[in-house]
């Protein structure tokens, strides 16, 4: 969270968690505005040199606009880092215009926002659309079966739990289209099935093979 003067001064007094500042008159003479800005932790701030409150003052969420007070607005300036938040698995918050879904349980610190760090943080989607494919850090943040993403100017449905691959690369992922892209099968995960349809090399193709991870134009396809 930074606490910055404009005007006669432009370089920010960063304040750490509990720090109060209560005398923005002993900033440099000539000192224009004042702006208050939450980068990773929600606070609260009250203009009349009241302690702010759950019910007193103004709250500027981490990520929000920075807040410009210009001077003769106040008398002195209190702001105070809001407590320290218990996240669970799968709670959604906004953060810099998207929203995250957390990933592992904890309590919320300073350096702790969802862009910052991928362990914790992954991006949501609102209900009903579905999300381009970001390449997950790891098991906290896979895809799971059966979720829904666009990647190469596709739709993939994902056929496997904890799936991190790359949609198109391997067969962990289907295509959605009619028909789907034939991809290679990864071991039993994606098997091509008798009578199932893919487009291969501007083609499509019917399997006449169970189980079958050979391209069409090898084994166990015919020209539909």
């Amino acid at each position: 969270m930074n606490f910055n003067p404009i005007g006669a001064h432009s370089d920010g007094a960063t304040i750490s968690s509990a720090t109060v500042l209560t005398k923005p008159a002993a900033l440099a003479t000539g000192v224009a505005k004042l702006l208050i800005q939450a980068l990773t932790q929600n606070v609260r701030y009250t203009l009349d040199g009241t302690t702010p409150t759950a019910s007193k003052g103004f709250q500027l969420k981490a990520g929000d606009p920075p807040v410009i007070i210009p001077t003769g607005t106040y008398t002195v300036v209190t702001v105070i880092e809001e407590t320290a938040t218990a996240y669970t698995v799968g709670t959604t918050v906004e953060y810099g215009d998207k929203l995250w879904r957390n990933v592992q349980a904890h309590t919320s610190q300073l350096d702790w926002a969802p862009p910052v760090v991928p362990a914790l943080w992954t991006t949501a989607h609102e209900a009903g659309t579905v999300p381009a494919w970001v390449q997950p850090t790891g098991q906290q943040d896979s895809y799971a079966l059966n979720d829904l993403v666009t990647h190469a100017g596709r739709t993939w449905k994902s056929l496997a739990a904890a799936n991190t691959y790359e949609p198109g690369v391997i067969g962990t992922w289907r295509d959605q289209s009619s028909p789907p892209l034939w991809v290679q099968p990864s071991g039993a995960v994606g098997l091509w099935q008798v009578n199932d349809l893919a487009s291969y090399n501007g083609q499509t193709w019917r399997c006449t093979s169970a189980n079958n991870t050979w391209p069409p134009n090898q084994f166990g396809w015919v020209l539909a």
